[in-house]
């Protein structure tokens, strides 16, 4: 993926993820499975070649990268 052409869904799940500290809140908000909202967030990882969330049982807080999309 171009990161000049980012998908404007994604980058509005990631907001969402980042604003409730949780994938599976942003997922049911948005009516996706979990899964599925986390895989949209590793493909948008992936195409900016960075990781955007510290994954741990208790939330997804924003790594540097992340607070700084």
């Amino acid at each position: 993926m171009n990161p000049n052409r980012l998908d404007f869904a994604n980058l509005s799940l990631y907001t969402l993820v980042v604003k409730t500290g949780s994938i599976s809140n942003a997922a049911q908000f948005n009516n996706l499975a979990i899964g599925a909202a986390s895989k949209r967030i590793s493909d948008l990882e992936l195409a900016l070649d960075t990781g955007l969330l510290a994954r741990h049982s208790r939330g997804v807080p924003a790594t540097p990268a992340g607070k700084a999309l």
